[in-house]
């Protein structure tokens, strides 16, 4: 973990064949990416893309799938468990802020 301004996050690793970065626990092989950590990953992986950020705006919703290609490519998900997953988040980022 790493703290940047405050904000706690997974420790990332440029990502060798294109700009940004990549968690540590992502490995890629040719075409496929998997997470090491898939059935015990953390909070902040579980509940991505359903951050109240990425769901500012439908502008912000692009912004984020033009980064992410798996972004709008799984099964829909309903209204309800995207809450539950943004309230588990903005709990989960104040006591990580809080003193």
């Amino acid at each position: 973990w790493e703290s940047n301004s405050g904000v706690w996050q997974l420790n990332e690793k440029p990502f060798v064949k294109g700009n940004g970065y990549d968690c540590v626990f992502l490995e890629r092989k040719g075409s496929k990416s998997q997470c090491r950590l898939y059935k015990s990953r953390p909070l902040q992986c579980r509940t991505w893309p359903f951050w109240s950020e990425n769901l500012a705006s439908e502008s912000t919703w692009q912004q984020v799938a033009k980064k992410c290609p798996g972004l709008d490519k799984g099964p829909l998900t309903s209204v309800t468990v995207i809450a539950q997953q943004m309230n588990e988040t903005d709990e989960m980022r104040k006591k990580l802020v809080s003193p």
